[in-house]
């Protein structure tokens, strides 16, 4: 079909749980274009709606190289909204993670560099991502043949006040938004709307780069409430020691440690000193500070260091537990890490090395407060879970009856199965689709079958059809009489076989060129000679009037011709 007079629509790519994405060309520019389609089902939801044309507002407004870009945003023939934007031919970051990781030093902090570029651009219109992960960013290839890396999907960004024009402003609020496992502690713990900023995104590219580098996310968990407390408490283990293997640089793990800092002051302050950062590490490195060998645990301190850290890790255990105790039960950075903020003085001698005098306190006040932190983290972790789960079921039913609506336009269009009065019920439940109600014929139900198996997505078909007719048997010639014959006459079966052998063999035969037709059809009609594809098409028709696949193709060419001559005629007139 041609969408609006503009986009030839020439092939299904994928379908989510709420739109679906094909691959078009633009008739006057003559290129390709991905255009991206409401899914039947919410054609009426206007929440959806509103956060779909949101998406292509900010996708729009944004453009760099490092972006998909949107060319248009508009309405189909039947009200769906849907977005045209650029073509990417590539893969994801998650298939190449999958395929190919752990991937080189080099190729990470290049491709790292380039989001973080992306992401600058979008915070300096004061939009925020805030679910970047490998399913969002896509790698293709310029026409140097280098590696891009696009940021896609800004359908659940922030936009702060005033960014947008046309109202488009903020997310609604009260929804936990993100995924689990890329989640910066502040979206852990709950912080919506104007409490988050740019530096959520930067810790969501550090954990992506560090799955890059290591093949490993730096927590695991089996649950999305096990993953949003390891954000908030676990300190992650740097690259370096976990794949001493890989020979990871010190200088590239001082840099993806420095992205993970829980508190987000402590982590890089913008996008654009996080990309200087990955497009060379070293010299960043250098006036840190804290650039040290990887094993510093295997180092005899001095006498003063020691002194001083033992001073440090016993006024943070007794300001934590209550404890007078002199000797820590492990660093004082860990120490530090879970200790919440203490509205009670420490006084401490400036001397060098002086341990502080012990806190006398009795320990409830603290303990009634970590307490309650615990509870409202699990209280904030069920809520979000729970989301998680509703919009996950929400998505797969949704997906289900994408592929549902799919089958039944598969079938619908099927000339063997149209010819015959057949009744078929198509139900999706997790990508496995179930066949059932009734056909005419048994070719009708392994017909029906694999036309589902066809469309993408589908894992496994289970055929229920019951075959309530039986096809017509050819009538048997009437025996001759053999009563003179000195010969006994030869058996009907024999006979019956020796005149189908010609008859296969021209059938073998006529399969063959039928097929090329068909591929011959196909391609003509990529390319939109629609005259040629109708003539293939007819010529394998000819040769076999129920290959469905001509039959279908024929209808295809003939739909986009007299489409495209309507186009035409409407263009030309006054």
């Amino acid at each position: 079909m041609i969408v609006r007079g503009k986009y030839i629509i020439l092939e299904w790519i994928g379908a989510g749980g709420m739109a679906v994405v094909y691959r078009a060309r633009h008739r006057l520019l003559n290129e390709m274009r991905a255009v991206k389609v409401v899914s039947a089902k919410f054609a009426g939801d206007e929440d959806f709606l509103w956060r779909f044309r949101h998406e292509a507002a900010i996708a729009r407004r944004l453009r760099h190289e490092n972006a998909v870009w949107v060319e248009d945003l508009d309405e189909i023939e039947d009200g769906r909204p849907f977005i045209a934007m650029e073509f990417l031919q590539g893969d994801d970051l998650r298939k190449l993670i999958k395929d190919q990781g752990p991937l080189s030093v080099e190729r990470c902090l290049k491709l790292g560099s380039q989001v973080a570029s992306a992401l600058g651009a979008a915070h300096r219109l004061g939009i925020i991502h805030r679910d970047i992960k490998p399913d969002n960013i896509f790698v293709t290839r310029d026409s140097t043949g280098n590696e891009v890396a696009k940021v896609l999907d800004f359908g659940i960004a922030k936009a702060k006040e005033g960014a947008l024009q046309g109202g488009l402003t903020a997310t609604k609020t009260g929804i936990i938004i993100g995924t689990p496992e890329y989640m910066s502690p502040e979206q852990a713990e709950g912080q919506l709307g104007d409490q988050l900023d740019g530096r959520a995104d930067l810790y969501a590219l550090g954990v992506v780069l560090y799955e890059m580098l290591t093949g490993q996310l730096p927590f695991k968990s089996d649950t999305p409430l096990g993953m949003c407390l390891h954000h908030l408490q676990t300190p992650p283990r740097p690259p370096n020691e976990l794949r001493p293997d890989l020979r990871i640089p010190d200088a590239v793990s001082v840099v993806l440690m420095k992205s993970l800092e829980k508190r987000r002051e402590r982590r890089f302050q913008s996008a654009e000193e996080m990309s200087t950062a990955l497009r060379n590490p070293t010299e960043w490195a250098k006036p840190q500070g804290s650039f040290a060998p990887t094993r510093v645990a295997h180092q005899q301190p001095t006498k003063e260091q020691s002194r001083a850290s033992i001073g440090l890790s016993t006024a943070a255990a007794a300001v934590a537990q209550g404890s007078t105790a002199t000797t820590p039960s492990r660093p004082a950075s860990a120490s530090f890490r879970t200790v919440l903020p203490s509205p009670v003085a420490v006084k401490t001698n400036d001397s060098a090395g002086s341990i502080p005098a012990p806190i006398k306190d009795t320990g409830v006040r603290w303990r009634i407060a970590i307490v309650a932190l615990s509870v409202l983290v699990f209280a904030i972790a069920g809520y979000f879970l729970l989301k998680a789960n509703e919009r996950r079921n929400a998505a797969l039913r949704a997906h289900d009856s994408t592929l549902r609506d799919l089958i039944v336009q598969k079938l619908q269009s099927s000339p063997a199965l149209q010819r015959r009065n057949n009744n078929i019920t198509v139900a999706v439940n997790s990508d496995v689709v179930t066949l059932s109600g009734n056909v005419s014929l048994p070719a009708d139900k392994d017909e029906a079958a694999n036309e589902a198996r066809t469309i993408p997505g589908i894992s496994d078909v289970t055929n229920n059809i019951v075959v309530t007719g039986t096809p017509d048997l050819a009538k048997q010639p009437a025996p001759t009489d053999t009563s003179n014959s000195t010969s006994a006459p030869e058996p009907a079966a024999r006979t019956q076989t020796r005149a189908m052998r010609p008859r296969e063999r021209q059938k073998n035969s006529n399969s063959s060129r039928t097929n090329e037709l068909v591929q011959s059809g196909n391609a003509a009609l990529d390319e939109g000679n629609y005259t040629q594809a109708i003539s293939d098409f007819q010529a394998a028709m000819q040769l076999d009037s129920n290959n469905t696949a001509a039959s279908s193709g024929l209808q295809r060419a003939r739909n986009a011709q007299k489409a495209e001559e309507d186009v035409r005629r409407k263009t030309q007139q006054p």
